[in-house]
């Protein structure tokens, strides 16, 4: 799939599943490095926490991929490990990805609420800050219908911040599509579009590296808590 027309599939439909694989050697590096964590539901931290991140972000087809989605060069500003198995199997509901994770907190217009998730200070910053993010959504494991797999409602991040009272009725007018994906394969999406996911229903793992992507600066005095660039 080319490049442009990449981009315009995801600026319009707010998700697109691209062509092609990261390297097998590498997708055997990470399932050996993640089979570690038999009792963890994921981990937030992956930046800072795991060496074979790094490795990932030098992946080509992954560097190809971001350099096309991106005016400028784009960076990393969190890599979350999601890990359903059998243990720690879970479902989640209608929701937009509207935190970020930064380094302090500095109260800045339009900047909020705050939180903090795993010792890490989160914000949910304005709608702008967020249009111009991407996430990328590696699979180590083929995720079929059974397996826990995102539901997505498409085109709903043309629709700004959506409330709990309006998200039923959006999903009932947009439609909703279940994203099925190939280990080694990569979903991207915006993180103002809609999505959930089920249980598993069988199967034995579910893991998914989740990348957030910018390739702009917070306004100071607010800063990234990470920032990864790619091909390093």
């Amino acid at each position: 799939m080319k490049t442009v027309l990449l981009r315009d599939q995801l600026e319009a439909n707010g998700f697109v599943l691209p062509k092609g694989l990261i390297d097998s050697s590498l997708l055997d590096a990470l399932d050996q490095t993640f089979t570690k964590f038999d009792r963890q539901a994921g981990r937030r931290d992956l930046l800072s926490a795991e060496p074979i991140t790094q490795r990932l972000l030098r992946d080509p087809f992954l560097c190809q991929l971001v350099d096309g989605l991106f005016d400028r060069q784009a960076f990393v500003v969190r890599a979350t490990l999601f890990d359903k198995q059998p243990n720690a199997n879970w479902s989640v509901t209608w929701h937009q990805d509207q935190a970020i994770a930064v380094s302090d907190r500095h109260d800045c217009p339009g900047f909020g609420p705050w939180s903090i998730k795993n010792g890490v200070q989160h914000v949910e910053p304005p709608r702008d800050v967020l249009e111009r993010m991407t996430a990328i959504r590696l699979h180590l494991e083929d995720c079929t219908e059974a397996h826990g797999p995102l539901i997505i409602s498409p085109k709903t991040h043309l629709l700004g911040r959506l409330t709990g009272d309006k998200i039923s009725q959006v999903v009932r007018d947009y439609g909703e599509e279940v994203v099925t994906i190939n280990a080694g394969s990569v979903l991207v999406m915006k993180p103002l579009t809609l999505h959930r996911s089920l249980k598993m229903a069988e199967g034995k793992r579910r893991r998914a590296i989740h990348l957030d992507c910018t390739d702009q600066a917070l306004p100071e005095p607010l800063a990234w808590k990470y920032n990864a660039g790619f091909g390093h």
